[in-house]
């Protein structure tokens, strides 16, 4: 039984916004201050669930729960740079997600409650764009200093029309992305 490594999102394609992320991960990787792992540009996207490795059964089960998921296309804002867990450890590098409608939210809930109908595991949905996992720090006062000037910084909107499934496969240049299923949502 094939067993593919899996997660649902909302892809983010918009230049602007592709442009100043780019410029946020060169500022960092030019400071010295950390060795980083950017996400690839084209590899932007806000997850709505991960869901580890499943085999192709399991996968239908995930097409079938994602078909009966409604909404009408949206707009997010892309606001603000900040970091995980917090403190003073920085693992991942992430732009704010605003969601003034709530729509962003409410989906992630939902595609979240239907897979722990599948049997995945419960956990809140908190929306970020990831653009950067940090290896090792080198120069945390820089680090913190360039992450606090970006924190107000607006990166621009993103429309959001589809879900995707997708799978994720790992090598040595980092993942690559394959949609298994593209859903507009139906319409509410």
């Amino acid at each position: 039984m094939n067993v593919v490594r899996a997660f649902i999102a909302v892809e983010v394609d918009n230049p602007e916004v592709i442009r100043k992320i780019k410029m946020v991960q060169d500022e960092i990787k030019s400071s010295g201050s950390a060795l980083t792992k950017d996400v690839e540009l084209g590899n932007l996207h806000i997850t709505l669930k991960f869901l580890g490795e499943i085999n192709s059964y399991k996968v239908e089960q995930v097409k079938q729960e994602l078909k009966k998921v409604k909404f009408n296309p949206f707009e997010v804002v892309f606001k603000g740079v900040g970091y995980f867990p917090g403190g003073s450890r920085v693992n991942v590098i992430w732009v704010g997600v605003e969601d003034f409608d709530g729509v962003l939210n409410r989906l992630g809930n939902e595609v979240q409650q239907r897979m722990e109908k599948l049997g995945f595991q419960p956990e809140k949905f908190t929306p970020h764009l990831t653009i950067a996992r940090v290896k090792s720090v080198k120069d945390k006062h820089t680090l913190l200093q360039i992450l606090a000037n970006y924190g107000n910084e607006l990166f621009g909107r993103q429309r959001i029309e589809c879900i995707y499934l997708k799978k994720s496969i790992l090598t040595q240049k980092g993942p690559i992305y394959e949609d298994l299923m593209r859903h507009e949502g139906g319409r509410e």
